[in-house]
């Protein structure tokens, strides 16, 4: 009987733990090591925000909470080529979030696909660890897909997975399995505050390029090259340009 008091409160932990656990999660690649725009992806509808009236994304973006906003970008490691002029930004408003419905053509629910988007995140950060087995996260920038039952999502605290600086932003990612979402999902773009009563930025979080792509599409960026690496390139390259030229 004790045996199976145990194991049962042990079970009711593991539920708990998986209910309640909120940290980094996704592969995070840090722009400063990563390439911005050697991906492949497919952006969902205005995934970039560039599409904006005021200081609003347009639609299909609907604010749910005061607080989320389109701006010129912040932090490190910024492309405009490849990120354009704005990105969405998170307040100092805890749960504030963008949102705009995914149907069935837009995520083909029959085939894995991939969540991924470009996050930066210079809120404040909560004590160690800062992986996936953080029961008390600092504040997170969060892209997230819900149905009210399954939830898949890439969440990045201000200190990041590889113990990075999440300013210098990151391409984060991760796999929707097959199934999970059969008839469509929300998509969220949100801040959340999980240090009340700190002093915060005017812009927490930054959010760019949101897409939803089929795995067998999907392409994430490549390393940037060393310098030793580039100068080797280059140097094959002069070498073949002479050798068509002897030719």
């Amino acid at each position: 009987m004790q045996f199976r008091l145990t194991a049962c409160a042990a079970f009711v932990a593991i539920v708990l733990a998986s209910t309640f656990a909120r940290a980094n999660t996704g592969i995070q690649l840090p722009l400063n090591q990563y390439q911005a725009g050697t991906e492949t992806t497919t952006l969902v509808p205005n995934g970039g925000f560039e599409s904006f009236t005021g200081s609003d994304a347009d639609a299909p973006w609907v604010e749910m909470l005061g607080g989320m906003s389109v701006g010129a970008h912040l932090g490190g490691n910024y492309t405009p080529a490849v990120m354009g002029a704005v990105a969405a930004q998170g307040a100092a408003v805890d749960l504030t979030q963008y949102r705009q419905p995914i149907n069935v053509v837009q995520m083909n629910p029959a085939v894995d696909n991939v969540l991924s988007a470009y996050l930066w995140n210079f809120g404040n950060p909560g004590p160690p660890p800062h992986n996936i087995t953080d029961f008390d996260p600092g504040d997170m920038a969060i892209v997230e897909l819900g149905n009210g039952s399954a939830t898949v999502n890439i969440i990045l605290e201000p200190i990041a997975l590889d113990n990075g600086n999440a300013a210098d932003g990151y391409f984060v990612y991760t796999t929707i399995p097959a199934g999970t979402f059969p008839g469509g999902a929300n998509l969220d773009v949100r801040c959340d505050l999980d240090t009340p009563g700190g002093t915060f930025p005017t812009v927490v979080t930054q959010f760019d390029n949101i897409a939803i792509t089929p795995a067998s599409l999907f392409v994430p960026p490549s390393l940037i090259p060393e310098p030793a690496s580039a100068v080797i390139l280059l140097g094959a390259g002069l070498f073949g340009i002479s050798t068509r030229r002897r030719v």
